[in-house]
């Protein structure tokens, strides 16, 4: 896979090397966690069906652009996975431990990804770039994940999940939901084509500044937010990530009263 980044994945990543953004996870929990083997083997059938858990963000010298690259080490099952026995729940400091600590790296021969495992919750958590994926790529491969663990499978004993191939090919691997491929309603595909040939022909129309539209008067950063702010010495900020977490616990006929 070699693919310029888009526009919102061009976005994001600038958002990450400014330090301004670390990850982003999506969640499950099951009645029971599989065993190691288990694992093994529904994480290489998840990662042949989604050829983008393989890349990673490097930069082009000659084309001067960035680019979604399949990475050129092989990726281990402790390269991947991560259990935290020390933790009885999903609470504010665990969420904010996460924010501070788990950011992924470019231009390196590593993944864009993680899975954290909390035995004690029975929960797993996937923690990615936002570059590589959205939310709803990251349920989609949640769903494929959990149907490699329903697939009857021999025993895994090697834990290489992926190793890199000159045969690997696009055609042949699928890859998770761009973002461009989100669904949306049949009147918005005709939307789309027809602005598309109004940015071919006339593209200031489409594109053109209008510092009406948005306008950030005086915008400054939260007070608190930022630790840090570039300076001579750096070119990244540093978020607090101290975020209150506040949990709901509704019964369905108090939802539906609030709803009313």
């Amino acid at each position: 896979m070699n693919l310029k980044l888009s526009a919102i994945e061009s976005y994001f990543f600038h958002r990450s090397r400014l330090n301004l953004h670390s990850c982003f996870y999506v969640g499950i929990k099951l009645n029971e966690l599989p065993k190691k083997s288990q694992l093994i083997a529904a994480l290489k059938y998840t990662v042949i069906q989604h050829e983008r858990l393989t890349c990673n963000v490097f930069y082009d010298e000659l084309k001067k652009e960035n680019f979604l690259q399949n990475i050129l080490e092989p990726l281990k099952f402790c390269d991947l996975i991560e259990y935290h026995h020390d933790w009885d729940q999903l609470g504010e400091t665990e969420i904010n431990h996460i924010f501070q600590r788990y950011n992924f790296s470019y231009n390196e021969n590593k993944s864009l990804w993680k899975i954290l495992i909390l035995p004690n919750q029975n929960q797993m958590l996937l923690l990615t770039d936002h570059v590589l994926m959205d939310g709803m790529s990251a349920v989609h491969v949640w769903e494929t994940f959990m149907e490699g663990l329903q697939m009857q499978q021999p025993v895994e004993i090697d834990e290489t999940i992926y190793s890199p191939s000159l045969n690997s090919s696009i055609e042949k691997i699928m890859s998770a939901p761009l973002y461009g491929d989100w669904p949306i309603p049949w009147n918005w595909h005709i939307v789309r084509q027809l602005v598309s040939r109004l940015h071919y022909w006339f593209p200031q129309t489409v594109v053109k500044n209008n510092r009406n539209l948005i306008q950030f008067a005086n915008y400054s950063f939260p007070k608190d937010l930022l630790d840090d702010k570039p300076s001579d010495g750096t070119q990244k900020y540093k978020v607090k990530n101290t975020n209150h977490q506040w949990e709901f616990q509704l019964s369905p006929t108090h939802l539906n009263d609030i709803y009313k």
